[in-house]
């Protein structure tokens, strides 16, 4: 999966001016296609590589959500967007009416970190032992709060108007585990 490495002469001694190293691997996501244990996909052949492969225009169109309650999350992970494959970054909106909440869940692969669009966000924050901290605070359009990578949170939106929030992860497919009483 190694890229060409293109060099630049400067003389018979072929000292390196500048070395630039291109690797990427856009994932194929094929129904018969599963990830490695790093979690990343087979590599698309690259003469088969399109500018749709970098893109993704779809955040503004709300999808159908499997939610009984007022929530729409649309998820740019690398599902979505192959040119994320093997990059260690996604993203994802969330929508959410008042009164709405986003359940205690943990994202054991990656930190997320949030920015609030439109509305108040309450975020619970639960660290582990041996001190098992509980933070809360109320976040707002404009406000940014990180999430870092293990430890149980919760979002529920206290304002007076549906909230939108842009979540950033530093993984390309953060995993989700729901904490169940």
């Amino acid at each position: 999966m190694e890229g060409p490495i293109l060099l630049h002469e400067k003389d018979e001694e072929f000292e390196i001016l500048e070395a630039v190293i291109w690797f990427f691997c856009l994932s194929l996501h094929t129904d018969i296609d599963v990830a490695n244990d790093d979690g990343f996909y087979s590599c698309k052949d690259p003469k088969y590589i399109s500018v749709n492969d970098f893109s993704f225009s779809r955040l503004h169109i709300p999808p159908t959500t499997t939610y009984k309650r007022k929530q729409v999350f649309n998820q740019v992970f690398d599902h979505q967007l192959p040119g994320l494959n093997t990059l260690g970054i996604s993203m994802l909106l969330f929508d959410f009416a008042v009164g709405e909440f986003v359940p205690p869940h943990v994202h054991f692969k990656g930190t997320e970190i949030f920015v609030v669009l439109r509305g108040s966000i309450l975020v619970n924050l639960n660290t582990s032992g041996p001190f098992n901290h509980q933070f809360t605070q109320v976040i707002r359009k404009g406000d940014v709060f990180v999430i870092p990578k293990g430890l149980y949170h919760s979002q529920k939106n206290v304002g007076k108007t549906d909230a939108i929030v842009i979540a950033a992860f530093n993984c390309q497919n953060p995993d989700v585990f729901h904490f169940r009483h």
